[in-house]
């Protein structure tokens, strides 16, 4: 049976084995401009299928990483046959996203890390303080620093008086 200390072990040969996907999932602290790495865990194996270029890890997964937090049963992550970068990210079965003061939770999140998309499905929704906002589908685009959501269909938002007065929603 694999330990916490042996999945980390894996992967950090997985990264010597693969040095450009360090440098993906690395980010450097504005303070002190070290880089500081996404730490992944979780409780089962790790399977590595270095021809299909998929690493999968099972049983509560955990990505800790500086901008955010994301915790499920399996996750999946598919490299770029030439690059040997990240490409795809597909968690299932109880997602949690910690991001700031937002909480996504659902039970599917595919994140397509060149297009900065992440779609939430299986009863998605996203907690913002009081708010709250669900749809079938979520999805999230981040580019250029910017950040937009789509939620489709069935959307439905919980709006609390204070921050719609906040942020001029009310006239």
């Amino acid at each position: 049976m694999l330990t916490k200390l042996n999945i980390i072990f894996i992967l950090i040969c997985f990264l010597f084995i693969f040095p450009n996907i360090s440098k993906s999932s690395t980010q450097k602290d504005e303070n002190n401009m070290q880089e500081v790495p996404t730490i992944i865990t979780s409780d089962g194996p790790l399977n590595v299928d270095f021809a299909k270029n998929i690493a999968v890890f099972h049983d509560n997964v955990v990505i800790i990483d500086p901008k955010g937090d994301v915790y499920a049963d399996l996750m999946k992550f598919f490299f770029d046959g030439q690059t040997k970068h990240i490409s795809i990210v597909e968690a299932t079965g109880n997602v949690v996203i910690k991001v700031d003061n937002k909480v996504a939770k659902s039970d599917k999140a595919l994140y397509k890390v060149e297009e900065g998309v992440l779609e939430l499905t299986g009863n998605p929704r996203i907690l913002e303080d009081k708010n709250v906002y669900t749809a079938d589908k979520i999805i999230i685009f981040r580019k250029n620093g910017k950040t937009e959501m789509k939620l489709e269909p069935r959307a439905k938002l919980l709006l609390y008086r204070g921050d719609l007065e906040d942020n001029g929603l009310l006239f």
